[in-house]
């Protein structure tokens, strides 16, 4: 990567004369605890391989052979993200005058759902006026693409706020990358983490600050999730594997490893991510985990199943450790299927599993392998583990019926991090023709 200077940002300055910065984060995955986090129970959580890639792009004012980006330049900030069908624009005079002092530099930051609000009532409204003004400009005729719309400007508009970046105009920004929308699998702490990296890059910081960085995503989720626990802006930021418990911030599993997966002669047993195509409400489907809960007569019950969600995240947490640290037995592996498959089975009593979720499940299991869930539940997203003894084509030819799409995912990926702007897909280059 060119060298980041105080102030300005040296970057790639294509044969057009465009200079561009990128960034990318990873998606995550929910191991173990979904909804009995809620309730203090232990969560594991794992960044995975695929990610949000966002650049952003600029003619320099002064002449093409210089890469700065600086106060100087007037004008709109466009933000492109062919995946939701977008390409809206923002005022960024408005914008100025909305925030004229960066959040990170006001108060504590935000890392965990127990800390202060980041924004105050008044922030919030004046955010979602100028998110929601812009997304009805798009015109979309499904609710459910504005809304996603106005969720990501809102997001941009919160890292902008938060880390008060020198966007003046004139820059636009692609989003990219292989990691669906609304699965449950973090895209928009991805999305987050991978603005804020750009925004640091773009004021000429040159080290990221990976808590700068996790406080302005965690901002942003606020927007687009009212109360997150900060997992999945963990993973997207620091990347590895995150272990959680309320009240306490997300962990890495294991502080002196970057990943677990990347320990001499260790491996978990290959991961897929199938997508069942099933929209979910997550607020629905927590609210009737909390009704249940609240229940005099099934809410004993329910704390059982919820206690003991925490023993097997405990006990996979144990299973993970030994294995990233070469301490695990011959026996660790069935064991850890056998963890994931009951931890399916607690779900499903919490009722917060759905059929197609079902069928892949019993399809894994007839073959050898485990299935839980990852998320909220309710459709989205299952976790597939098959050991190495599996016959693992002919499990994939069985599963593709059932599924939207089905991917193999590699867990304990690294964090945000810079890319190389040159390192620009053809899609990304047709994409970009198109916006100019």
């Amino acid at each position: 990567l060119s060298k980041l200077q105080t102030g300005t940002v040296n970057s790639h300055v294509a044969r057009d004369g465009w200079c561009s910065v990128s960034a990318s984060a990873p998606g995550k995955v929910i191991l173990h605890g979904e909804h009995a986090v809620v309730y203090g129970a232990l969560a594991v959580a794992g960044a995975i391989s695929q990610r949000c890639r966002i650049t952003a792009r600029w003619r320099p004012a002064d002449s093409l052979d210089s890469g700065s980006y600086s106060r100087s330049h007037a004008g709109p900030i466009v933000l492109n993200f062919p995946a939701l069908a977008m390409r809206a624009c923002l005022d960024s005079a408005e914008l100025e005058t909305a925030f004229p002092v960066a959040k990170a530099s006001i108060g504590k930051p935000a890392e965990a759902a127990g800390d202060e609000p980041p924004f105050s009532d008044a922030e919030l409204a004046n955010i979602g006026a100028m998110a929601k003004r812009v997304a009805d400009a798009q015109q979309f005729e499904e609710q459910r693409q504005r809304e996603l719309c106005r969720l990501a400007l809102a997001a941009f508009i919160a890292v902008y706020a938060w880390l008060k970046p020198p966007l003046l105009g004139n820059v636009a920004f692609l989003v990219t990358g292989k990691l669906p929308i609304g699965g449950g699998l973090g895209s928009s702490a991805a999305y987050a983490a991978a603005l804020a990296a750009i925004c640091e890059a773009l004021a000429g910081r040159e080290q990221l600050d990976l808590s700068r960085l996790e406080a302005a995503a965690f901002a942003a989720e606020t927007l687009v999730h009212g109360r997150p626990s900060g997992v999945d802006n963990a993973c997207s930021v620091r990347g590895g594997f995150i272990a959680y418990r309320r009240p306490g911030p997300p962990t890495p599993l294991l502080p002196e490893a970057d990943s677990l997966l990347r320990a001499s002669g260790v491996s978990l047993p290959t991961v897929y991510v199938a997508d069942t195509g099933q929209a979910r409400s997550t607020a629905s489907l927590v609210a009737g985990v909390r009704q249940l809960a609240d229940s005099a007569n099934l809410g004993a019950s329910i704390r059982r199943i919820i206690d003991a969600i925490d023993s097997v995240s405990e006990s996979a947490r144990r299973l993970l450790v030994a294995m990233a640290t070469g301490t695990a037995s011959s026996t660790d592996e069935a064991d850890y299927l056998a963890l994931v498959r009951l931890n399916q089975r607690l779900l499903d009593c919490l009722g917060v599993s759905h059929p197609l979720l079902d069928g892949i499940c019993q399809v894994a299991e007839a073959h050898g392998a485990a299935a839980k869930l990852t998320g909220a539940g309710g459709g989205g997203c299952a976790l597939i583990f098959i050991p190495g003894a599996c016959q693992q084509q002919a499990l994939l030819d069985s599963l593709a019926p059932a599924c939207a799409s089905l991917q193999p995912v590699q867990l304990g990926e690294p964090g945000v991090r810079l890319e190389d702007p040159q390192e620009t897909s053809a899609e990304d280059e047709e994409l970009w023709s198109k916006d100019d």
